[in-house]
């Protein structure tokens, strides 16, 4: 007797899902199957697309990176800039080929008398797709380092902190930051006076740029749960440094 069509009734308690059969000869059968639970394990929130970064140790008025995949519509665009201390640049001042406006993360803004820098955060939470080049126009720019990510939603700030002036260390630290939910995506940065040669044993974090000798790092875990984090990288002698660190809000 074979079955000509299948109506889905409905979801039963306990996983089981009915279904109701009818014959050729008319007759009604009722098949149960067990269903996948409604709520699946957590999925990350955000993927990491590229990091790209262009720089001059003297300075220069403009920065130009060409970014490492074209921007797809509603990724996450993050622009660290490093500028001479006291010398922060506007917004504005950041451009790209698909019209895309930057916002500046306030809270994440550190200097370094000491190395004369002055440490920016600038993101667009959903692109415009199909730029492929960020340009950053200042006084005396040292630093331009461009992230891009896929997210679940649009990106939120949850909290940002800045870390200024600090002494000469053999490592560099950036400023303990406290997440609120799991799974945000939380970024890292350093500008020393010497050199980051990398991230130091143990950190939680993955380095994805070492431009101009300085430190650019995320938070390796996808699904981190609430708490506390922070980068630590090492330098090839002590110097002065400041640092930052920025957590996103991508999903739920």
């Amino acid at each position: 007797m074979r079955a000509v069509a299948v109506v889905l009734l409905g979801v039963l308690g306990c996983g089981r899902v009915g279904f109701t059969v009818s014959d050729r000869d008319g007759s009604v059968n009722e098949l149960m199957t067990d269903a996948a639970p409604a709520d699946g394990p957590l999925q990350p929130a955000w993927q990491f697309v590229a990091t790209k970064g262009a720089s001059n140790s003297n300075g220069v008025a403009t920065l130009t990176v060409t970014l490492g995949a074209a921007s797809v519509a509603g990724q996450l665009m993050v622009v660290l800039v490093d500028g001479p201390s006291g010398k922060a640049i506007a917004p504005s001042a950041i451009t790209d080929n698909a019209s895309n406006t930057f916002t500046e993360v306030i809270g994440a803004r550190a200097s370094s008398t000491t190395s004369n820098d002055t440490l920016q955060v600038f993101y667009t939470s959903s692109a415009n797709a199909g730029a492929t080049s960020v340009v950053v126009v200042g006084q005396s720019l040292f630093t331009v380092v461009v992230w891009q990510w896929t997210t679940a939603k649009p990106a939120m700030v949850d909290t940002a902190v800045g870390l200024s002036d600090q002494a000469k260390s053999a490592i560099a630290i950036s400023p303990p930051i406290t997440t609120a939910s799991t799974g945000e995506l939380v970024l890292a940065s350093a500008i020393v006076f010497n050199q980051i040669t990398g991230l130091h044993t143990g950190t939680a974090f993955t380095n994805d740029s070492l431009q101009n000798a300085n430190g650019f790092a995320h938070l390796t875990d996808p699904l981190a749960l609430p708490g506390t984090y922070q980068a630590t990288w090492d330098q090839s002698g002590s110097s002065a440094y400041c640092s930052n660190a920025v957590a996103f809000i991508v999903g739920q």
